[in-house]
């Protein structure tokens, strides 16, 4: 006779181990991800705080920068004033504003059938080259140039027919009576 083997302790066995494999391998893993999860927030909250701390520190600095700024733009202009070359260019902006204003005053006068091709100035001389299309618009335009504000001497050029856009002309305008406030 052959004796009994029984083998269901030892299949019994087998899945206690086995249940005691998977729940050790789940603690394990449960707590490597729970490890890792608080490092990465632990180091994310020190990159957050470093970061606060380097935004105060330039709200501080754009604080201070914007305290001095009128300073240093005091400090500038003063500079400015003072150099010769701040002199020169200011003179500069002055001739061009005035001779805009002039240019504008000459545009609202200047008759509809006449137009500029080429406006050049130096220091107190302005020369105007365009355009017209008879001798009576020619007229109006000296006339609109001697009553420009200012005392302006006004030369006339030559005059020459082009066939493609009529008289061509050239006047020269000369400020004789400070009109540009130069000396």
């Amino acid at each position: 006779m052959t004796p009994l083997i029984n083998l269901l302790p030892w299949r019994a066995l087998q899945r206690q181990r086995r249940l005691y494999f998977r729940i050790g391998t789940t603690i394990f893993v449960t707590l490597l991800l729970g490890c890792s999860f608080w490092t990465t927030w632990a180091w994310f909250s020190q990159e957050v705080i470093a970061l606060q701390g380097q935004g105060d520190v330039l709200k501080e600095q754009l604080r201070k920068l914007q305290e001095t700024l009128p300073h240093q733009q005091g400090w500038q202009l003063g500079d400015d004033q003072r150099s010769p070359g701040g002199i020169v260019d200011r003179e500069r902006q002055h001739h061009v504003s005035r001779w805009g204003d002039i240019l504008a005053a000459l545009a609202s006068q200047l008759p509809e059938s006449s137009w500029l091709s080429t406006v050049t100035w130096q220091e107190s001389i302005m020369t105007l080259e365009g355009y017209t299309v008879d001798m009576a618009d020619l007229e109006r335009i000296n006339l609109s140039l001697k009553q420009l504000p200012g005392h302006f001497h006004v030369r006339a050029g030559p005059v020459s027919h082009h066939a493609s856009f009529g008289l061509s002309y050239s006047f020269t305008l000369a400020d004789h009576g400070g009109a540009l406030g130069l000396p």
